[in-house]
């Protein structure tokens, strides 16, 4: 019996919070009873994975009560350059055409806490550190592209996309594949994000 692999895993790189990263595009979609967020960016630092890209997994409130640890919101607030006001509607766009400083962390064990071992470790965006300049100078070479359209996520947001919907056009691959790639990602890693992102709420 054998399996063919078509999936893109992210490498496992080491942890730090020097890497520059590029916003390249978001969905948002329902998982384990909740919505979700996935922020995906190209790395930019020069080496070895320039080019890569990672994401970035938070919850979404779209009944609007977020909380003052929410992922999304503080990554918001860092890239609008102010908090926002209430009945606001917080777009993705606002990260868009922005570089920020990033953390990027290995995912060394998964949601028993079993440890990984390193041929089955991978990293992530684990938090934006700050905003250091617009992209609109860096050249992308980015199989997703630029994002035209996003939808708003956030206060006063009512709707939620479906799973298999994606909410991020591109000029690279088809809007089947990037469903197809999105689809096994959710399934493949969410359970790490998950437990990540209760611990961030807590606080």
């Amino acid at each position: 019996m054998e399996f063919q692999f078509d999936s893109d895993i992210p490498p496992a790189i080491p942890d730090g919070e020097d890497y520059e990263v590029k916003f390249v595009g978001a969905e948002q979609s329902h998982q384990w009873n909740s919505e979700k967020v996935f922020l995906w960016f190209e790395l930019l630092t020069p080496g070895e994975w320039v080019g890569t890209h990672f994401f970035m997994a938070c919850n979404a409130k779209p009944d609007g009560r977020w909380g003052p640890a929410h992922k999304y919101l503080q990554a918001w607030i860092l890239a609008n350059g102010a908090p926002p006001k209430r009945r606001d509607r917080m777009s993705t766009k606002v990260f868009r055409d922005k570089v920020f400083r990033a953390r990027v962390r290995k995912v060394t064990q998964n949601a028993n806490k079993t440890s990984r071992t390193p041929a089955q470790q991978y990293s992530v965006i684990a938090e934006l550190l700050e905003q250091v300049r617009g992209a609109a100078d860096v050249s992308c070479n980015s199989v997703i592209g630029r994002v035209d359209s996003l939808p708003a996520v956030g206060v006063g947001a009512g709707k939620s996309t479906r799973a298999s919907q994606s909410t991020r056009k591109s000029d690279g691959i088809s809007a089947a594949e990037y469903r197809r790639k999105m689809q096994e990602w959710k399934e493949e890693y969410w359970d790490d994000q998950e437990v990540e992102e209760e611990e961030d709420e807590d606080e």
